[in-house]
């Protein structure tokens, strides 16, 4: 039998090795929220990549924006960052320097993770 265990309240999930996410239910507001970051990421790649070209300079830096492969791989990555973005309230384990100070929960440290 498969039980679907659906939340309707924040809830926590141990990612191990002393990690652990409090996360919002996934629902359609984090899906539009996540489309919303993919979207506004996908732009600013492109027009990146498009001002390298325009201006002559490396885009070697940049993801291959003209390979389909490449923009479905970036838009999957960035569709998982911006999930993550709109559901975790907080995290416990997850810390900046060796001294162990907590990483805030937010875009650069999500990002970071990813």
């Amino acid at each position: 039998m498969l039980r679907l265990d659906i939340q309707h309240e924040p809830y926590d999930i141990d990612l191990g090795s002393g990690v652990s996410v409090r996360v919002r239910p996934y629902d359609n507001l984090i899906r539009l929220r996540a489309g919303k970051f993919t979207n506004e990421k996908m732009v600013e790649v492109a027009e990146q990549y498009k001002n390298c070209l325009d201006n002559d300079l490396c885009t070697d830096h940049l993801p291959d924006v003209e390979d389909e492969q490449v923009r479905i791989n970036l838009s999957e990555h960035f569709f998982a960052i911006g999930r993550a973005l709109a559901g975790i309230i907080s995290w416990a384990g997850v810390a900046i320097d060796d001294k162990g100070t907590s990483a805030p929960v937010s875009e650069e440290w999500i990002t970071a993770m990813f």
